[in-house]
């Protein structure tokens, strides 16, 4: 506790016990919950993305090996109903592009921008990227979006491989609210704590107040006949007690004293 705190009331410093231990216990809490949850989100993400480009990629395969641009097309045509695909595209062994699907929803012109000034590498995951096994898409998170390449290949042979870029802003959004979420519930708590502490910080302060009162009484009056009700069996009973002995030493010596 900083030394500036020291010359608090018994009262601000059980306060401030109950509300820094509550708060830093359940931020730890919340903090692993929350993160938890993103990962969940963020692996749930992956795995769906991953699911949509293996099944692509098995349907592409024939038309990549027959050379059929427009039934590719076709095929990619189909993610229009998986809104939060925003891009995708068959491209050859070479890295020559062969067949691609932008997603029109205004949402995902943002994205598609960024994707457009980063160049044909910008669409590709990179050499770092996440690879679930051998022949299993691999995937990498940037900001805000999901990159998914999934090796297209007919009896073992590659043809080439197919990009699937997931728009994460839905995501993201559900992230917000969590961590909002876990605000609120970090500032109901800091409240409730409080409201607490400052009634079951009289437990301990009143009892300390009354026998200072007694302490304060017995040094101006010098009235040792004075005793302090003990209230409980805790440490500050016991403290009352030595307290009420003190006095009745000196009382009794005073006595003498007089005699």
């Amino acid at each position: 506790m900083p030394l500036a705190f020291r010359d608090r009331s018994i009262k601000q410093k059980v306060i401030a016990i109950a509300l820094v231990s509550t708060v830093i216990g359940l931020a730890v809490a919340l903090t692993i919950l929350v993160a938890s949850d993103i990962y969940t989100l963020r692996g749930n993400a992956r795995d769906f993305a991953s699911s949509l480009a293996r099944v692509v990629a098995v349907n592409s395969s024939a038309a990549l090996a027959f050379r059929d641009p427009d039934t590719a097309n076709e095929i990619l045509a189909a993610f229009s109903s998986v809104p939060d695909v925003a891009a995708a595209r068959v491209r050859t062994l070479e890295g020559d592009s062969f067949a691609s699907y932008r997603n029109q929803l205004p949402r995902h012109a943002a994205l598609l921008a960024r994707l457009d000034a980063g160049g044909e590498a910008h669409f590709r995951p990179p050499d770092n990227a996440e690879t679930v096994g051998p022949g299993q898409p691999s995937s990498v998170f940037h900001d805000g979006y999901l990159e998914v390449s999934q090796e297209i290949a007919v009896n073992g042979k590659p043809l080439g491989v197919m990009d699937l870029v997931l728009d994460l802003s839905g995501l993201d959004q559900v992230i917000r609210r969590q961590v909002l979420l876990a605000l609120l519930v970090l500032l109901g708590a800091f409240a409730i704590a409080y409201l607490l502490a400052a009634r079951l910080q009289r437990l301990i302060s009143d009892p300390v107040n009354a026998l200072a009162g007694r302490m304060r009484e017995v040094s101006e009056t010098k009235d040792y006949s004075v005793r302090v009700p003990r209230t409980a069996s805790d440490e500050i009973g016991t403290l009352m007690d030595g307290f009420n002995t003190m006095l009745e030493q000196i009382q009794r010596q005073d006595a003498e004293l007089h005699v």
